[in-house]
């Protein structure tokens, strides 16, 4: 990245506003949204963890490819969003995870544990429905 390729997007992204008539999101935080998925392997080959030195730590050997996908999104005024996680589940999702996570918390479930199209427009749809009005 580079200052031009950062000042350009910005351009970009006024002229939309503009030609859209809807320049008032530039300069209204509550309007601005930044969203960051991450993936976590849930038992990874490696063997490696991050632990304090001298830390005792246990891990399984062998691993999978099972994963599950958090959706993070904060607004520019500082608000955190509920986040999402996707987890790897052919069918429902077990109620004793469900119950452990935070009440606004949004979850979801995939074959792979990945984000889809679907579920992400379906997330959007319940986290963001009362914040857009």
């Amino acid at each position: 990245m580079t200052e031009n390729c950062i000042r350009g997007w910005f351009g970009n992204a006024e002229k939309f506003f503009e030609e859209n008539n809807c320049q008032y999101v530039m300069h209204d935080s509550t309007k601005q949204y930044n969203g960051d998925e991450t993936g976590f392997q849930l038992d990874p080959r490696s063997g490696r963890v991050l632990a304090s030195r001298n830390e005792s730590v246990n891990t399984e050997a062998g691993g999978t490819k099972e994963w599950l996908t958090a959706l993070i999104t904060t607004r520019a005024d500082g608000k955190l969003m509920p986040t999402d996680v996707v987890y790897p589940y052919k069918r429902g999702i077990p109620a004793s995870i469900v119950n452990q996570l935070p009440k606004d918390w949004v979850t979801a479930r995939s074959d792979s544990g990945w984000m889809t199209s679907e579920i992400f427009l379906r997330v959007f749809g319940k986290l963001f429905h009362s914040e857009t009005k």
